[in-house]
């Protein structure tokens, strides 16, 4: 899905909200279910950096960001391409400090999908 709702094209700065909105509408909250069009925003800048790349060579990237990149098979979270920025999603806010919490989780969930619940940070 990374690939084909063109996740990889969604950069800070770039916003692309395909991935974003097919989440929200099909696979978790459905259509007409109270979420706004600021959250579909939010969570496209939540999910900026994800992608696929099938290239064996790591990306080239400022060293304060180089521990942050996590690459499992061809999906990639490319922290050059990461929007940092607070964020307000649902009605919850997502600060720039949790997100090292959030990116353990999501490399604890993908390398340990125990039952398929959903982990938090």
């Amino acid at each position: 899905m990374l690939r084909y709702l063109d996740n990889s094209e969604n950069a800070a700065g770039h916003i692309n909200e395909n991935y974003a909105r097919e989440l929200m509408e099909l696979h978790t909250m459905g259509v007409g279910t109270g979420y706004t069009q600021q959250d579909v925003q939010e969570l496209a800048r939540i999910l900026t950096g994800l992608g696929v790349d099938p290239r064996p060579e790591p990306p080239q990237l400022p060293p304060d960001r180089a521990g942050q990149l996590v690459r499992d098979g061809l999906f990639e979270f490319n922290p050059a391409r990461h929007d940092y920025g607070d964020k307000l999603f649902l009605g919850h806010p997502i600060k720039e400090a949790d997100c090292p919490r959030w990116r353990e989780s999501a490399r604890h969930s993908r390398s340990s999908p125990g039952d398929g619940a959903p982990h938090r940070p």
